[in-house]
C-alpha cells in the first residue's frame, strides 16, 4: 500500500490539477492552430538547395513524409483517444479507483491531459478519482484502473522503461517468488494483473512495437532488476488516434540512410513529425531539418559520422555508401533553408557562427552543456552558447508554450534549478 507521504502528495496533485483545468482550460482550448505549417515553396527551395542528386532524393523524400499535427487536430485526437478508452467493450471500466497518471507540469502530457478531462467532463464520462504527476510506482497502480495519457511517443523507450519497472515489480508481489535478494527470472515468474492503460494520441509504429512486449534479455544492462530469454506479451493495454508509420518501412533501408546520414547523423529517428505545440529533439525527429532547413556543405566528413554511431546505427553500415556520392554543386558551408511558416528566423547574432562549424559538429546532439561533447574531443567551452542556442528546446519553433502555462512548480523542480544555476 501507497505511504501516507505518497497520499497526501496525490491528494495535492489531484487538488492542483482541478486548479488548472478552471484556471487555463479555456486558454488551451482557444491556442493557435495552423500556423505554422510547412511553406511549400521553400520546401521545394531546401529539396534543390541540395548538393547531389542522392541528397536530393533523400530531402524530397523527408518532405513528402512531413506530418504536421495542428492543435485543432490535436484536440481531435484527444477525444478519438477518450472514446477508445471510455468504451472498450472488451475491457469495460469497472468500480475500483480510476486514475490518472499525467506527468509534470512542464511537459506535454500534462495539458494534454487536460484537454482530456475537460472531454470527459463534457460528454459524460466519469472523471478520475486521483491525479498522479510524477513518479508512478507499483503500489499506486494496484486495486484500480490507471490510465497513462500522453501526446506522442516517438521510440516508445520512456513509456516502456517505466512500464519494464512495474512489471518486474508486479513480479516480486507474485506469491510464488520467494527469494527477493535475487534478480528475478521474468521467464519463471508471472506478474500478478495490474489495470494499466496507456492512451497516447499518436505512436510511431516503431514505438507500437516496442510497447507490444517486455524483452528482458539485456534489461540488467540498463539497471532493471529483472531478466529472461524470452520476450513477454505487454499485458497492458494501449491506445491511440495514430499511427505513423516508419520511415524506414516507407523508404526503405539505403534511402532511409541516407536521411539519416545527410540530415540526422546522430540518431536513426523513425519519423518526421511535429505539432503546433512542439519539436521534438534530434532524438526523436529530423530537429535540424524542421527548425533550420540544413542544407549540408559539399564536402563533409563521412568518416566521423560513420565512427561516431554509438546509438542504433550499426543495424545500418552496410548503407554507408553515401562518400562515394558525386556532387554537382559547390557549397563550401552548411546553408539554411527554414521552411516552416510564422517562425523567427535564424539569429543573425549566430547564422555565420552555425555556418562556420564543420557539418559534423553541427549536428552533434547534445543539451549544450560542454561534457555532451566530450566524446568527440570538442572544444566547446567557448561556444557554449552557441550550442544552447542550436539544440535547446527553448529556441526552436514552434514554441513549446506549455513549458510556461503552468508558474510554480514542484519544490523538487525548483530546487533541482537552482542548483543546477549554482554549477553554472
Amino acid at each position: 500500500m501507497a505511504d501516507n507521504n505518497t497520499l497526501s502528495k496525490r491528494e495535492v496533485d489531484t487538488a492542483n490539477f482541478l486548479k488548472d483545468y478552471h484556471a487555463h482550460i479555456k486558454e488551451i482550448l482557444s491556442k493557435p492552430s495552423g500556423e505554422h505549417a510547412p511553406d511549400y515553396d521553400r520546401v521545394k527551395a531546401w529539396v534543390d538547395a541540395q548538393a547531389s542528386k542522392r541528397r536530393r532524393i533523400a530531402a524530397a523524400a523527408l518532405a513528402s513524409n512531413i506530418r504536421y499535427i495542428t492543435h485543432h487536430e490535436l484536440i481531435r485526437h484527444c477525444e478519438t483517444l477518450m472514446e477508445k478508452m471510455y468504451t472498450d467493450t472488451e475491457k469495460p471500466i469497472c468500480d475500483k479507483p480510476l486514475k490518472w497518471f499525467v506527468g509534470p507540469k512542464t511537459k506535454s502530457a500534462y495539458f494534454i491531459s487536460l484537454i482530456c478531462y475537460d472531454i470527459v467532463i463534457k460528454t459524460g464520462k466519469r472523471p478520475p478519482d486521483k491525479i498522479i504527476c510524477e513518479n508512478l510506482e507499483y503500489e499506486e497502480c494496484t486495486e484500480c484502473t490507471l490510465f497513462y495519457l500522453d501526446d506522442m511517443s516517438y521510440s516508445g523507450s520512456q513509456i516502456y522503461t517505466l512500464l519494464l519497472n512495474i512489471h518486474i515489480a508486479a513480479a516480486r508481489h507474485n506469491p510464488s517468488y520467494i527469494n527477493t535478494k535475487k534478480m528475478i527470472n521474468m521467464n519463471k515468474v508471472e506478474a500478478v494483473p495490474l489495470d494499466i492503460r496507456i492512451g497516447v494520441c499518436v505512436l510511431t509504429e516503431r514505438a507500437e512495437k516496442q510497447l507490444s512486449v517486455f524483452n528482458y534479455k539485456f534489461a540488467y544492462s540498463h539497471g532493471i532488476s529483472g531478466f529472461g530469454d524470452k520476450p513477454i506479451p505487454n499485458p497492458y493495454k494501449r491506445y491511440s488516434s495514430e499511427i505513423l508509420p516508419d520511415l524506414n518501412t516507407l523508404l526503405g533501408e539505403q534511402l532511409f540512410t541516407d536521411c539519416l546520414i545527410y540530415f540526422n547523423p546522430y540518431s536513426d529517428s523513425s519519423c518526421i513529425c511535429y505539432f503546433d505545440h512542439k519539436v521534438a529533439d534530434s532524438n526523436s525527429t529530423f530537429t535540424n531539418v524542421l527548425r533550420f532547413g540544413v542544407v549540408p556543405p559539399t564536402v563533409i566528413n563521412y568518416n566521423f559520422i560513420y565512427d561516431h554511431d554509438e546509438r542504433t546505427f550499426s543495424t545500418y553500415k552496410k548503407y554507408y555508401t553515401q562518400d562515394k556520392e558525386i556532387c554537382d554543386k559547390e557549397i563550401v558551408n552548411t546553408q539554411f533553408i527554414p521552411f516552416i511558416r510564422n517562425c523567427q528566423p535564424i539569429d543573425a547574432g549566430f547564422l555565420e557562427r552555425l555556418q562556420a562549424l564543420p557539418y559534423h559538429v553541427f549536428m552533434i546532439i547534445s543539451n549544450g552543456k560542454d561534457e555532451g561533447y566530450s566524446m568527440y574531443t570538442i572544444n566547446t567551452s567557448k561556444n557554449r552558447n552557441l550550442y544552447n542556442y542550436k539544440n535547446s528546446a527553448n529556441y526552436r519553433c514552434p514554441k513549446s508554450w506549455y513549458k510556461n502555462l503552468f508558474r510554480g512548480g514542484t519544490r523538487k523542480n525548483k530546487l533541482r534549478k537552482n542548483k543546477t544555476h549554482r554549477k553554472r
